[in-house]
């Protein structure tokens, strides 16, 4: 799963025309006999380009409006999961040569070292003269353009105004006045609302609040500035200059504000919880709620000086061109997108009613008014990019991961402040070669697709609880896993982020007894955000079936059968193994068994169990295009 060699990238570049398909021709990556690469049928009188985006980026509603202007095009949009600090899978697609025409990312995919290998260089493209030049310094690479600056997040906190107002709680606008209203929040609920969640299961969201409220203090100013250069430049340390960083981290800690199972709390949840009053205070990056029993506000981030607060200005997402073969037609569509992405209706159809600010020229300002209520902040210069600590010399540096690990451990290991600081001065600038690895745990003979991927989760499942089935929903972001692991050394690391998104925080492996009709039911159904049904199929162990993907919901199993090939019993109870929450409620039958662990763990385990892994080849299933 690990990056392999630009050189072998570089030839699978050369020697294949990726996603594609040969000519144009889409029969080997959509009509594949191992892999679901789309649910959305192919219309073979269009011409396809498939367009990847990664975590919560918005571009249905964009891909949607650019087809209805383009009726000779038909966009494929896929989700590429981005990872962590120290592992992107995102990135994994790219080195490994399994590209899509168009990659909307989020801005830390931005290495440079990602750059002129396996991207095209826009520079000479006409689109860019219609960006703010500023923004294209931010994303430029020895002053070449290999990604577009997507629109501007707004990042803040943002409140329940309705439970403020009740209980004559008042925004805070310093870094201690958050620190003392959280405990009047926790003492005065009863410990009933969580006075803040930070989201640090995500290490973009937790540092950008934390980056926030010490902005002025460590990061604003020439001051400040020249020793972030120097730091860079291998001529200043940690030490000396970031120690109130961590201590505001220990003061969180030591308040119980921050604490371990922020770490892996869902985001899902997280936002659940928020909307229904059980917690008071989030970190967010462009999100509105509607609820009807609560207002809810936008303050900037109380910081450890002054009474303004802070904003964060951050890259929603870039967009790029990876370096592949392409059609007449297809690179006529590509341009088509990127001319439509970059002109002033575009970018306003992309942005919405988003917290989000169009870095193209003369576009029309965002009219959400809740970013009308962050414009003091603003207007006084209190806005700043997330510091990157990047350098362009090749050589590793690595802070923000130290920051986010290190949070970690003052929790979980007690590390102190002075440990954490001296860290970051000694590892820095080690070679990444140098630089201490996840364990590796596995390793991968052959690349498995998604759907092989899904199967061997399924696996793993079905062998944890000894049931004569397991389903997990199959390329799809609600529940389901979008991941695939490619060959190579596959690390701890890798594990973290195989985990489906949107998991409840308390939920588990569970094993349950559905009838054969509860059965077929609940694979008919995948449940998906809001109560909605999911366009998509389960991966299963036990079974074997025929399977159309793109027949509609109902139609898309031609035949059911148990691994030894007998009839489901519309009557007979089966014991099936999920993890919770991943077949509709109204399905669920009994919980014979729930089993300790979490999917990380049980991953690992059969991981460590089977050594080396590849693709099941047990003919479980086939699949039906036509």
């Amino acid at each position: 799963m690990k990056q392999n060699s630009i050189l072998c990238a570089l030839m699978i570049l050369s020697m294949t025309v990726m996603l594609s398909g040969c000519k144009g021709t889409p029969d080997s990556i959509y009509t594949a006999k191992n892999n679901i690469f789309t649910y959305e049928k192919i219309d073979p009188d269009k011409t396809q380009i498939i367009v990847s985006k990664t975590g919560n980026i918005g571009v249905d509603q964009f891909s949607d409006e650019f087809e209805k202007r383009n009726p000779d095009i038909q966009i494929i949009n896929i989700d590429l999961t981005g990872g962590n600090i120290e592992t992107q899978p995102v990135a994994d697609w790219v080195v490994n040569g399994h590209v899509p025409d168009i990659m909307i990312a989020a801005s830390r995919f931005m290495d440079d070292q990602y750059a002129d290998q396996y991207f095209e260089n826009l520079s000479a493209n006409p689109v860019i003269q219609n960006f703010e030049t500023a923004a294209l310094n931010r994303v430029a690479v020895n002053s070449n353009v290999y990604w577009l600056p997507g629109p501007s997040e707004v990042s803040c906190m943002i409140y329940n105004k309705t439970m403020f107002d009740e209980h004559g709680w008042t925004p805070p606008t310093t870094f201690d006045e958050f620190v003392n209203l959280c405990i009047q929040i926790r003492e005065e609920t009863d410990g009933a609302v969580e006075p803040w969640n930070p989201n640090a299961k995500y290490s973009n969201e937790f540092l950008t609040a934390m980056e926030a409220m010490y902005y002025e203090e460590l990061f604003g100013g020439v001051e400040h500035y020249s020793w972030y250069e120097d730091f860079i430049s291998d001529k200043a340390t940690f030490q000396g200059h970031m120690e109130p960083f961590y201590e505001g981290i220990q003061t969180l800690i030591d308040n119980e504000i921050l604490r371990e199972e922020h770490f892996s709390y869902s985001a899902t949840t997280r936002g659940e919880e928020f909307r229904n009053g059980k917690i008071a205070m989030i970190n967010m990056l462009a999100t509105d709620y509607d609820n009807d029993e609560y207002d809810f506000g936008f303050i900037p981030f109380p910081t450890t000086k002054g009474k303004l607060g802070y904003v964060c200005d951050s890259f929603s997402s870039v967009i790029g061109v990876p370096k592949k073969e392409h059609t007449a037609k297809q690179q006529d569509a590509i341009d088509r997108f990127l001319a439509f992405f970059s002109s002033k209706e575009g970018q306003e159809i992309y942005i919405g009613d988003t917290l989000q600010v169009s870095n193209v020229k003369d576009t029309t300002t965002n009219q959400n008014e809740d970013l009308a209520a962050l414009q003091p902040a603003i207007q006084e210069g209190h806005m700043f990019a997330r510091i990157e600590f990047a350098r362009t010399d090749g050589q590793d540096l690595k802070p923000n991961f130290s920051l986010y690990q290190d949070a970690y451990l003052m929790i979980t290991e007690g590390k102190s402040v002075e440990e954490c600081v001296a860290a970051v001065d000694q590892q820095a600038y080690i070679a990444e070669k140098e630089q201490e690895t996840s364990e590796v745990i596995a390793e991968a003979a052959e690349d498995l697709s998604i759907l092989e991927t899904s199967f061997y989760i399924a696996d793993m499942y079905r062998e944890k609880t000894d049931a004569d089935i397991a389903l997990i929903a199959d390329n799809v972001a609600f529940r389901g896993n979008l991941m695939r692991i490619f060959t190579g050394d596959i690390t701890t690391s890798d594990v973290n982020t195989l985990k489906p998104r949107s998991f409840d925080n308390e939920s588990a492996l569970i094993k349950v007894k559905l009838t054969g009709q509860q059965l077929s039911d609940a694979m008919n159904n995948p449940p998906n955000y809001n109560e909605e049904t999911a366009d998509c199929i389960y991966a299963y162990s036990g079974l074997k079936c025929k399977v159309a993907p793109w027949n509609p919901l109902g139609e898309k199993y031609l035949s059911v059968q148990l691994e030894d090939g007998s009839a489901i019993d519309p009557a007979r109870e089966y014991s099936v193994a999920i993890w919770n929450g991943t077949i509709a409620e109204k399905y669920m039958g009994e919980i014979l068994e729930t089993y300790e662990g979490t999917f990380e763990e049980l991953l690992t385990e059969k991981l460590k169990k089977d050594g080396t892994i590849a693709p099941a080849k047990d003919n479980r299933i086939k699949l039906v295009w036509k």
